[in-house]
């Protein structure tokens, strides 16, 4: 299996980076690199993730919780699409 970010995604990872970063850049480096490691976990098993409905989310998706933030991916055949990426604060239902 291989992990696919969608733009928005990658927007997300990005405002993560900027965010951490305002207090370390080192500390923001790192732990991107942390959850991207922890993300990767999920071509070895990709059901570690709950079923987004059980969350209240009306998407066919699953959420891998990583530290304070919610993964929000699918996955079919050999591919998992990582959708969203999102501090647990928000309200991820209509972010979705």
């Amino acid at each position: 299996m291989r992990v696919k970010y969608t733009e928005q995604a990658k927007e997300d990872l990005g405002e993560i980076i900027h965010y951490i970063a305002q207090d370390s850049l080192q500390k923001s480096i790192d732990y991107i690199y942390k959850l991207k490691n922890k993300i990767e976990l999920l071509t070895f098993s990709p059901y570690m993730g709950v079923e987004c409905k059980t969350k209240g989310v009306k998407h066919d998706c699953r959420i891998m919780i990583i530290d304070h933030y919610l993964v929000f991916y699918t996955f079919e055949n050999d591919l998992i699409q990582i959708k969203r990426i999102l501090h647990h604060s928000v309200n991820y239902k209509g972010k979705l």
